[in-house]
C-alpha cells in the first residue's frame, strides 16, 4: 500500500499527490509508530497522523491493532497523512 501526503490548504487548487516519506524510529528508545483516525465518517477521506510513541513496560500507550493492507488493488483508496493532508 502506497500512502500519500497531500497538500489541499486550499480546495480551489488541484491538490498534488506526494508519497509519505516515513522518519527514523529511535530503537533505543524502544518507539513504536502509532496512527490516528482523522476521519469521522466511512463516506470521507481517510485521513490520518502518524506519531511515535516508546513501548517498554514502563510506558504502554493504549492503542489497538491495524492491518497495513485494506481493499483490493484493482480498487484503491488515497489516505491523507497530516493536520492538513
Amino acid at each position: 500500500m502506497e500512502w500519500n501526503a497531500v497538500n489541499d490548504e486550499d480546495s480551489s487548487v488541484s491538490v498534488s499527490h506526494v508519497p509519505y516519506q516515513y522518519s527514523s524510529l529511535d530503537e533505543e528508545a524502544q518507539e513504536i509508530r502509532l496512527m490516528t483516525l482523522l476521519s469521522e465518517d466511512f463516506s470521507s477521506d481517510i485521513r490520518v497522523c502518524l506519531h511515535t510513541e516508546p513501548l517498554t513496560e514502563q510506558s504502554v500507550p493504549k492503542f489497538e491493532a491495524l492491518s497495513y493492507t485494506w481493499g483490493s488493488p484493482e480498487d484503491p483508496a488515497d489516505i491523507f497523512i497530516g493536520d492538513s493532508g
